[in-house]
């Protein structure tokens, strides 16, 4: 079973824009780490979150994944840094997908008429990609571009609170990788 679930029932005026999604997902640690690192993290609530915004138009790769993360998040000295507090160079990623996501994504609503990819880009030559865990970190930057989407404030909150009633998820962000 899926648990991508909608945020809302658009009404017929909504309905103009990009769909867009939040996902959620444990975070990749380095390959040193210790093995109970990853269940202590999620507990904290170190997840990883992205946005899916999905293409109007039908084609071969109908959905873009845009997320915010380490520029190096798999050498030891950054994840270190991250872990003690200290700002890191981050980066905003883009790929392209042919399937949405079927776990831990979550349908927030649609973008204004007015927004789709283009608007996530010139939103992410504006953030700034200097990560701060905790701070200014992947949930920050999810929160403000689903907000500069669709208007909708507070989104990671909301779906920390979906994951938190689904067990299947919740146990999803305690295994480890």
């Amino acid at each position: 079973m899926s648990t991508t679930a909608r945020w809302q029932v658009p009404t017929r005026m909504e309905m103009t824009g990009c769909d867009v999604f939040v996902g959620a997902m444990p975070i990749r640690l380095p390959p040193f780490s210790p093995r109970p690192l990853a269940p202590a993290l999620a507990r904290m609530g170190a997840i990883h979150f992205y946005t899916v915004v999905q293409r109007p138009s039908p084609g071969g790769f109908p959905y873009v994944y845009f997320d915010f993360l380490p520029e190096s998040p798999e050498d030891p000295a950054v994840a270190f840094g991250a872990l003690l507090g200290q700002r890191i160079p981050g980066i905003v990623q883009e790929r392209n997908l042919r399937r949405l996501p079927t776990k831990s994504c979550w349908w927030i609503g649609k973008t204004a008429e007015d927004k789709g990819v283009e608007s996530v880009r010139e939103f992410n030559e504006l953030w700034d990609k200097r990560l701060l865990l905790f701070r200014h970190d992947c949930r920050h930057y999810t929160d403000a571009l689903v907000d500069h989407l669709t208007g909708e404030a507070g989104v990671i909150e909301r779906v920390m609170e979906l994951k938190r009633n689904d067990v299947d998820a919740a146990q999803r962000f305690t295994e480890y990788d």
